[in-house]
């Protein structure tokens, strides 16, 4: 047996060490009292076991904590990828529609302007025939004036062909105006909807990373009074030389981690 003694302090280890300190606590207990453990080392060693599954609880729930974190995490990456890409591809349709309603306002120009002159051409053919009509006091029908009623005709006739054209135009124009708002209002459906799932997911994480703070200060503080009762229970058997080689156990095991 070494005759080194034990250190007078229990070094810290990691939770999943204090498994095979406990078997070894009870170890020292069976081999330096052969069955008659006082009352008080029997309450440290029943302590001792109820905070390392407490802690290992606080573990398991951490790590739950943490897997759920990340899901929300990815799902967060996912959403922002998913509408970025639908946003992209409705800005592109958004765009081309823009440029097309602006080419269809364009188009209602020379149609307008084939409108205005078909008027005229028709306001003046009325005048001829008018002129023809005083002529003819409805009581000789004049060549003229046939001739003025027949050009009046074709001039109503180039008008509402001229009149037709320019409601196509505006329809096209108006259809193509719809579009671009149709475009515009789901992009902002789309940017309202990733707003949402922002404000979800910052939400959920901070609820996770709360609960894991929380786990890992109870952790902590279970710790930090699990080594002080560890500590407690082996102070009255540090001296007891049967019980060298455990102690020894100990802090190789606490080196090694």
């Amino acid at each position: 047996m070494s005759s080194r003694q034990p250190a007078e302090t229990l070094p810290p280890v990691a939770i999943d060490r204090w498994a095979r300190r406990t078997m070894v606590f009870e170890q020292m207990l069976s081999r330096a009292f052969n069955g008659n453990t006082p009352p008080e080392l029997s309450k440290m060693l029943d302590e001792v076991k109820r905070l390392v599954k407490q802690v290992a609880e606080l573990r398991s729930e951490s790590v739950k904590e943490q897997r759920k974190l990340e899901g929300v995490e990815m799902r967060g990456r996912d959403g922002r990828q998913r509408f970025g890409f639908a946003v992209d591809a409705l800005g592109i349709d958004a765009s081309r529609a823009r440029d097309e309603a602006r080419l269809a306002r364009a188009d209602i120009v020379p149609e307008t302007q084939r409108v205005t002159e078909a008027k005229a051409a028709l306001m003046e053919a009325h005048r001829e025939m008018l002129t023809w009509e005083g002529r003819s006091a409805f009581q000789e029908p004049y060549e003229g004036l046939r001739e003025a009623y027949i050009t009046a005709a074709a001039e109503v006739a180039t008008w509402m062909k001229a009149r037709r054209g320019e409601k196509a135009a505006q329809e096209r124009a108006e259809t193509r105006d719809r579009e671009v708002l149709d475009l515009e209002f789901q992009i902002q459906e789309l940017r309202g909807a990733l707003a949402k799932l922002e404000q979800t997911v910052d939400a959920e994480q901070a609820e996770s990373q709360g609960r894991i703070a929380g786990f890992d200060k109870k952790t902590e503080a279970f710790q930090v009074e699990l080594l002080s009762i560890a500590t407690r229970f082996c102070a009255p058997l540090r001296r007891r030389p049967e019980l060298s080689s455990l102690f020894q156990e100990l802090e190789a095991d606490a080196a090694a981690a």
